[in-house]
């Protein structure tokens, strides 16, 4: 008659089922996608609900239900807080907006990030729109050096 696993051996083989599978799923996860606009459009206003102008991504679907990180920034700019990365997620299809984030022209870093939640059924696009950054400015204190990028990810140390 055989003898069963102590409860070590099993408590020790449970884990390392847990590990792997719980790699694989993270491995699913894993997603960057990011795009660059170099051209100032639209206004302060148009951040959060206007395409006009901006750049894409190819569309993409997301591995899992779940948070991943929309980023936005602006470099490579003489004033870089006269410049705003807006960043918005569309659902593809429906051309709904899901979410956005913009740079933050308000903070010293001019970049800013949140969580947004997609789902694993859905196709999405990214995109980019560098707009002035606030109501009195326009495209022109924008300088033409400053690119506007955004990211969504998830699982990965740097994007892009």
């Amino acid at each position: 008659m055989r003898k069963a696993p102590s409860t070590f051996t099993a408590a020790v083989m449970l884990a390392v089922f847990l590990c792997f599978g719980n790699a694989q799923i993270f491995a699913q996860c894993t997603i960057c996608v990011s795009a660059v606009d170099q051209t100032c459009s639209g206004d302060f206003e148009d951040c959060g609900s206007s395409l006009a102008g901006c750049t894409q991504s190819s569309v993409f679907q997301v591995g899992c239900n779940g948070y991943y990180t929309l980023s936005a920034k602006v470099y490579s700019c003489i004033k870089s807080c006269n410049c705003n990365s807006c960043v918005i997620v569309e659902k593809v299809g429906s051309s709904s907006l899901v979410d956005s984030v913009s740079s933050n022209c308000s903070n010293q870093f001019c970049d800013g990030q949140k969580s947004v939640y997609l789902y694993a059924a859905y196709s999405y696009r990214l995109h980019v729109c560098k707009r002035p950054c606030d109501e009195g400015l326009d495209c022109d204190d924008c300088d033409s050096n400053c690119k506007a990028e955004g990211t969504l990810s998830y699982g990965v140390l740097s994007c892009p």
